[in-house]
């Protein structure tokens, strides 16, 4: 066969245009499989990140940033030479997607700024219970693709832990402070049948002092999601064990939320409630379960020494260690424990401690002082009253750490029939309305110290996180 002159090269032009074809294929399967697989890696270096960062959400900003940028180098495929490279990039990196609302949050992520100053758009927070990790831009060299022109593949990664409650430790109990209640002694819960009987100042009508919050279900701390009817037993388990779910202060100008089983946003109202001192004997002393897995009333709960109540029959070990067991200074002075125990009466030891929480600057408390059942947070008001024997929202200024005390059993204009005190008696002792021991019918009221947070350390504060966050129930399941 002979072919025309001007038909010479033509196959060198269709191999050419099929070989450019070929390595175009090559370049999209080869470098978009090495794109994808820096994607599914910079994906695990944010998951990773992201957890690491949350282990450190009490902590301060920097140790939070610090992990956060730890993590996602080591697991990321194509990270800069060193660390500090790294955080580096994180300084620049932008995270345009972190105004975006996540399912039940209302406010947007914040970004963390170190104590230098520097702000990290990329490692955000949001409402206290999310932390936002976008991960700096990272580039993969090509291999066939640069042959089209294109050096590089881009590739990123985002991911979000929030923070939820796992049980144990300090937690929030359902009683409450008005906005102009003082530190020291006061008397956190009173009724028609109190007793004036310092820090309470005799019979009061209306809601007492008590917080009606949904159980919203739990597995971890064992409760049962209680939306409606009697409030008693919503009252008793968050009593005995705390709330099962978190709740938050208000934020200047941010919309109100009232604490309710179906309310998506975070909650910053709660209602108050009437109520009557069984309910309170019941979920601190009496030898009940409160939740599904078997939790006790909150006073036997106790890795500390016991006091038998002897309530005409059933004996109830109730903890019995005095807020001044957890004091720190040996200096002789109201702080010194060891001044207490000399004291004749309870009313002593109170008097010097309300002098010791006046005067204190400082840290006073052991870290010990979380493990107390008689340790939790209480809920400051942003009113400063109480609503007159109806239910009605109150909103959450902010929490602050108490220590519950005294308890009056069957109250009258008369008196009280058993005061009960931590400390007063020594362990082991048994104590009852008598003699012959009475049924103690009523917890007529309570005493509690309100404690300055700058008081007690680091680890038993409310607020330790960076962005005014809730310690609940001090220890978190990060998901």
């Amino acid at each position: 066969m002979r072919f025309l002159k001007e038909e010479r090269g033509a196959t060198a032009v269709f191999v050419a245009i099929s070989l450019l074809m070929i390595m175009g294929f090559a370049a999209l399967a080869i470098d978009s499989g090495l794109g994808f697989n820096e994607r599914r890696q910079d994906q695990a270096a944010a998951d990773a990140a992201v957890m690491a960062g949350a282990l450190e959400f009490y902590n301060t900003p920097d140790e939070i940033i610090n992990q956060v940028v730890a993590y996602s180098y080591e697991n990321v495929e194509s990270p800069p030479a060193a660390v500090g490279d790294w955080k580096v990039e994180f300084q620049n990196c932008v995270d345009p997607n972190r105004l975006d609302p996540v399912a039940g949050i209302v406010n947007t992520f914040v970004p963390l700024t170190d104590a230098l100053g520097n702000v990290y758009d990329c490692i955000s927070v949001a409402d206290g219970a999310y932390l936002r990790v976008k991960l700096p831009i990272t580039e993969v060299d090509t291999t066939f693709g640069k042959i089209l022109g294109v050096d590089t593949i881009a590739t990123d990664a985002a991911a979000i832990a929030r923070i939820a409650p796992d049980g144990g430790g300090a937690d929030i109990i359902p009683l409450a402070i008005p906005a102009n209640a003082g530190s020291g002694s006061n008397c956190i819960r009173t009724g028609p049948g109190g007793t004036s009987q310092p820090p309470c100042d005799g019979p009061a009508n209306g809601n007492f002092f008590m917080v009606d919050a949904p159980l919203k279900g739990n597995d971890d701390l064992g409760t049962t999601r209680t939306c409606t009817g009697s409030k008693s037993a919503r009252f008793n388990s968050n009593l005995a064990v705390g709330f099962d779910h978190p709740v938050f202060p208000h934020q200047p100008a941010a919309p109100l939320f009232i604490d309710e089983c179906d309310e998506e946003e975070p909650p910053n109202q709660l209602w108050t409630a009437s109520g009557n001192g069984i309910d309170l004997r019941d979920a601190l002393i009496s030898n009940q379960t409160f939740t599904a897995n078997g939790n006790s009333s909150r006073f036997q709960d106790t890795p500390f020494g016991t006091i038998n109540l002897d309530d005409k029959g059933p004996i109830y070990p109730l903890d019995n260690r005095p807020l001044w067991a957890f004091l720190t200074p040996t200096d002789g002075s109201t702080c010194d424990a060891s001044t207490y125990a000399a004291l004749p009466t309870a009313d002593d030891q109170n008097a010097r401690l309300d002098a010791c929480i006046g005067s204190a600057a400082g840290v006073i408390f052991s870290s010990d002082i979380s493990n107390s059942p008689r340790y939790g947070f209480v809920p400051r008001w942003e009113e400063s009253g109480w609503p007159n024997g109806t239910s009605s929202p109150r909103t959450i200024a902010n929490f602050e750490p108490v220590f519950l005390n005294a308890l009056y059993f069957n109250c009258s204009a008369g008196g009280c029939g058993l005061v009960f005190t931590p400390g007063e008696f020594p362990d082991g002792d048994t104590l009852c309305d008598g003699p012959p021991c009475k049924k103690l019918n009523n917890l007529s009221q309570m005493s509690a110290f309100i404690i300055p947070e700058a008081l007690v350390p680091a680890s038993a504060r409310f607020d330790a996180g960076p962005n005014g966050n809730l310690l609940f129930n001090e220890s978190w399941l990060y998901r």
